[in-house]
């Protein structure tokens, strides 16, 4: 049965519990100590989602498109560094981003909540071993029966359905269930590093797996993200493509709402923007721009302003045609429209892609 998380006791304690020295080293060849297989390494890639890089600035997208050949180099690395019980120093590194929480003076260091971001190759390989560590725990029935989180086919539901029978079983036999509900502040701060390693001690863990997850806890070291950055991007109002053709029909729009005529016809080369204008159910839009759009083309219907939409191809010799697209770029300078979530995202990602594409290509060995 596995002990609870192992919490930060007394100093005291602290002290002459650590004096007992861990040996993980054993000279038996244990299966979870084996070198991975490429089929236990595509499984794990397939089952990461796109997360934030990390100090590498190396993203699961860029592991996923290496090619075959990559991937099993990569994945001999891994190997190495599994049986030569060697960690990347790089790998013990964190970016940390103070994410403020609501309502909360941010004056206050202890009102943010971090969200620390690590190296994807490092977690891809995180992912590889925590399998072979729940494979063992599970197999030796080492956990307790009760526990339903971090274990496969297992969630929260099942305690809250226990739960409920307990509450109807008392009912029935005309019984007091008395429920005791705690939470432990800064659990993941307090947890006992040494204590995480006595119980995978305790357990019979030896070799090649007990001894990364020592070498993951020790000496880690974090910076913060630098904010500047992201006060650049959010001053300097980046619009994709898709959003400056958007911006485009807007800011016509709201030069014709102040023109006495009231017939009009708007020409874009931009047919996903009038895809995306078919529909004038507000709620079937999330993006502000098309939201604004069609917000102020109900408000000049209402008007009887008659104004048409017309999608017209681009670079076909149209007179004129030159000059609209200077006019066009125009929406690139910075406007009183703030910049859609979808668009920062997308130009933050272009930017570490560009910024890893150019340190590889400056790579004489690749």
């Amino acid at each position: 049965m596995a002990k609870p998380m192992a919490l930060v006791p007394q100093n005291n304690q602290t002290n002459n519990t650590e004096k007992q020295k861990l040996n993980f080293n054993s000279r038996t060849n244990f299966s979870y100590n084996s070198n991975f297989s490429f089929l236990e390494f595509q499984s794990c890639l397939a089952s990461v989602q796109d997360s934030s890089p990390g100090p590498d600035s190396i993203t699961y997208s860029m592991i996923k498109h290496l090619t075959t050949e990559s991937q099993a180099a990569l994945l001999n690395f891994y190997n190495r560094i599994w049986q030569e019980q060697y960690f990347p120093t790089q790998w013990q590194q964190a970016i940390i981003i103070p994410l403020l929480k609501p309502g909360k003076d941010p004056k206050n260091p202890s009102n943010y909540r971090p969200i620390a971001l690590t190296c994807c190759l490092c977690k891809l390989l995180e992912r590889m071993i925590n399998r072979r560590l729940m494979y063992y725990l599970e197999a030796n029935k080492s956990l307790h029966p009760s526990q339903s989180g971090f274990r496969k086919g297992r969630s929260t539901i099942d305690n809250l359905l226990a739960l409920e029978t307990d509450i109807r079983l008392a009912f029935l036999q005309r019984k007091h269930l008395v429920a005791i509900f705690f939470d432990i502040e800064k659990a993941y701060d307090r947890t006992w590093r040494y204590g995480i390693l006595k119980d995978l001690h305790d357990l019979g863990l030896r070799g090649n797996l007990p001894i990364f997850i020592k070498n993951f806890l020790q000496l880690r070291k974090f910076r913060k993200w630098n904010l500047s950055f992201l006060t650049f991007l959010s001053k300097k109002k980046v619009f994709l493509k898709f959003s400056r053709k958007i911006a485009a029909v807007l800011l016509a729009l709201e030069k014709i709402s102040d023109c006495l005529e009231r017939k009009f016809i708007i020409y874009t080369d931009s047919l996903s923007a009038l895809e995306s204008m078919k529909s004038f159910y507000m709620h079937s839009h999330r993006h502000p721009l098309v939201l604004n759009v069609l917000h102020l083309l109900n408000k000049l219907a209402s008007r009887d302003f008659n104004i048409l939409l017309c999608w017209v191809p681009s670079h076909v010799g149209i007179v004129g045609n030159e000059k609209a697209d200077k006019a066009a770029k125009l929406a690139t300078a910075p406007t009183n429209s703030s910049t859609p979530l979808t668009d920062f995202k997308k130009y933050t990602k272009l930017l570490f892609y560009t910024k890893w594409q150019r340190q590889w290509d400056t790579e004489t060995e690749n």
